[in-house]
This record gives structure tokens, C-alpha cells and sequence, in this order.
């Protein structure tokens, strides 16, 4: 059985090829305007890359439907194999709109610009370095929404404080991850030492388990002001954001890496 999202998936590159369209480019501009004009909220985000905004969990869909034999590759696009009847109109009325690939484009990137900063399509202007530093976690976040916010906020440069860079969603293990934002020119830093051990996460179930646990770990902070210096470092450099699992610092240790880092006079803002 297709989830709901392989389904539009299915019907778009079903319609894309009763139009003579079998481009992924424009495949992945329909998708993105389905969502931003459209309302069909189908759970993709998108970020800026190559040929403007991209989603790595599209192409991954796109994967478990050739695999489950939806759809087949057929040169350069796709060949539906099962599909069902076409059940939103939004998607023939999106494709009707743009009769070619650099049609779409053309009005993705004039009327999303951040979308196209990325995109080798365009000439892109020497960007000014903004520096400073962030903090951000990547609970309930996609990797495309996670990548989007960095590079809307100018981070190049990813600090990974995990005392173990493995996650349940594989795309913020530290292989992937550092493939992802390297591909995207955000440089990964992994700074074990920073982190703490997850045996001592076990029994964290009260307010005051946390507080015990970050005070203890506040403590530690004075041996690793080494560490600290380089996340200090390269928030002098450029744009550069320190990362855990948690959306809220409150609940993760790297709030009291961003408290301790206020206290030395380095702002860091929250994303």
C-alpha cells in the first residue's frame, strides 16, 4: 500500500508524462509549488541546492516506489507501472500552467529567491561571511528542513556535540549528515568530548534528573575550555551553529554549552 505522499508522487509523474514532460527538475518544482501555492500538504520540505529547491526525502520516496515496482526508470525520468486515477485537480492545473522546465524555473526562482541561491542555473554574488553562532536541535525536523535552516540563517559551519553522532533517523548519522551539508558547502565538525555519554541518559525521567545531570556537566566545562575555544573560534569566522538532538536547549546539554559561552561573551542564538 502507497502512503499518501508516494501516491501525489505517482500521479504527478503520471501527469508529467501524459504532458510529454519527463523532467525531474520539473518534477520537484510541481511538488514544491503544490505545497507553496497549492495547500496540498503532503510532509516534503525543501532546500536550496543544485537547480533550485530540492528534497532529499522526495528522492528517497522515489526510491521505495521503484523498488515496491510503482514505477520504473525510463532514460532520464520515470515509467509509471501502478497508479491509481488522477485525484487532485491542483496537480494537472500546476502542470497545464508551465508548458516547459525553464517556464517553471523561471517562476520558482523570481518568485522564491531563496530557494535559487544555491542553484548553478543562476550567477550567484560573492556572498558577504556573516558570523555569529546558533544553536539547534533536529528532533521532529526532515533533514530538508534542517539543511533549509541553516542555510537561511548563513551557518557554514556545523558543530555536532553528540557524544555519539548516531541517530534512529538516519539522516543525522555522522556519515550522512557530514555528506549532506559538505555537498551543500557547510562544513561538518564533530566534537565527541563535547558531548556526554549516553549511560548517563538512562535514568533521566524528572525536571530535577536534568538539572542534576547539566549541573554536573557545567561542572566539567572548565577542563574543555580547548573545545570550547574552537566553537569560538569559528563563530568569529563565519556562521557557525552547534547541534544536538533536542528542539528545546533547555532539555539538552547544549544549552549550557550556549550559557557558558554567553557567560565568556559569545551570543548565541537560538534557531
Amino acid at each position: 500500500m502507497v502512503s499518501k505522499r508516494q501516491r501525489v508522487l505517482l500521479e504527478v509523474i503520471q501527469e508529467l508524462i501524459n504532458n510529454n514532460i519527463r523532467s525531474r527538475v520539473y518534477l520537484f518544482k510541481s511538488l514544491f509549488l503544490l505545497d507553496k501555492e497549492y495547500g496540498l500538504n503532503i510532509g516534503f520540505d525543501f532546500h536550496p541546492y543544485k537547480f533550485g529547491p530540492y528534497s532529499i526525502v522526495i528522492d528517497r520516496e522515489i526510491n521505495k516506489l521503484i523498488k515496491n515496482n510503482y514505477i520504473r526508470k525510463e532514460g532520464n525520468f520515470y515509467k509509471v507501472n501502478k497508479c491509481g486515477k488522477l485525484s487532485n485537480d491542483s496537480i494537472k492545473q500546476i502542470i497545464n500552467k508551465f508548458k516547459s522546465q525553464r517556464q517553471i524555473l523561471e517562476y520558482v526562482y523570481e518568485n522564491y529567491p531563496f530557494f535559487a541561491s544555491r542553484s548553478e542555473k543562476i550567477a550567484r554574488k560573492k556572498e558577504q561571511i556573516k558570523k555569529g553562532l546558533f544553536d539547534i536541535g533536529y528532533e521532529k525536523k526532515s533533514i530538508d528542513l534542517f539543511i533549509s535552516l541553516l542555510l537561511i540563517n548563513n551557518i557554514n559551519c556545523l558543530i555536532d556535540v553528540r557524544y555519539n553522532a548516531f541517530s534512529m533517523n538516519f539522516d543525522y548519522t555522522k556519515k550522512k549528515l557530514k555528506k549532506y551539508l559538505n555537498d551543500r558547502g557547510v562544513e561538518y565538525l564533530h566534537l565527541k568530548e563535547l558531548g556526554i555519554n549516553g549511560s548517563l541518559r538512562k535514568s533521566l525521567e524528572l525536571e530535577e534528573d536534568y538539572k542534576l545531570l547539566f549541573k554536573n556537566y557545567k561542572k566539567s566545562l572548565k577542563y574543555k575550555q580547548e573545545l570550547l575555544n574552537i566553537v569560538i573560534s569559528k563563530s568569529k569566522e563565519e556562521g557557525t551553529a552547534i547541534m544536538c538532538f533536542e528542539k528545546d536547549n533547555k532539555f539538552c546539554h547544549r544549552g549550557v554549552i550556549a550559557k557558558e559561552l554567553t557567560r565568556q561573551g559569545i551570543g548565541v542564538t537560538a534557531i
